[in-house]
């Protein structure tokens, strides 16, 4: 049975913020991963996805997910913006970066 999509209604002039959180989550990353720290380093990849997703969902529909599954802002994201077959290659690529710190939890 497939979890209940949970969205939280947000104004859509924060989408700015969750995008500069965005940023900030990527660069750490990127810091992170030029000092071969691939645990943090997956981790804020991950994160950094979310806010852009949020930022993204925030701007177009004034909502964002506030689940627990990671896999459930990819379906927002579906349901609130107009998906092309690109946006969708990208949208796939984004869920198995969410399957990846499933993995990095069980090395820890």
């Amino acid at each position: 049975m497939a979890k209940k999509l949970i969205r939280k209604t947000v104004d859509r002039n924060q989408w700015r913020q969750y995008f500069n959180v965005a940023e900030e989550n990527y660069l750490g990353a990127m810091t992170n991963y030029d000092f071969e720290l691939w645990t943090s380093a997956g981790i804020l990849f991950v994160h950094s996805a979310i806010a852009y997703t949020d930022s993204l969902t925030i701007k177009a529909g004034s909502v964002k997910s506030s689940g627990e599954d990671h896999m459930q802002v990819v379906e927002l994201v579906k349901q609130v913006i107009s998906i092309s077959r690109a946006d969708n290659i990208a949208l796939n690529r984004l869920t198995e970066g969410f399957a990846k710190p499933d993995v990095l939890r069980k090395t820890m």
